[in-house]
């Protein structure tokens, strides 16, 4: 009898420390899992965020760079403008002194 309850109690230490030892594990891939999904929500956030800045800013170079060109070809059709008038009040003075 005396061996049968060393061997059960064996058993029971073993299985017990088993037992621990998977609850430990478990309790760790818990840890992990949770770190690893807020990990990918701060991931996901930031990701939303650089889509919505950086596709923003991508557009208002875009749109920069049009305004720029726009008001280039503003100031030449202007200048153009002032020569032609300029022509004209040659003409006009030339024809009054002539």
């Amino acid at each position: 009898m005396n061996i049968t309850n060393e061997i059960v109690g064996l058993f029971l230490a073993v299985a017990g420390a088993v037992w621990g030892g998977y609850k430990w594990i478990e309790s760790r891939i818990v840890r992990v899992e949770t770190k690893a999904d807020k990990a990918l929500s701060e991931v996901a956030a930031h990701r939303e965020f650089v889509a919505r800045h950086h596709v923003t800013n991508d557009a208002l170079a875009g749109m920069e760079s049009r305004i720029t060109s726009n008001l280039g070809d503003i100031k030449r059709s202007i200048d153009k403008q002032g020569e032609r008038l300029d022509r004209v009040i040659e003409k006009q003075g030339s024809a009054d002194n002539g």
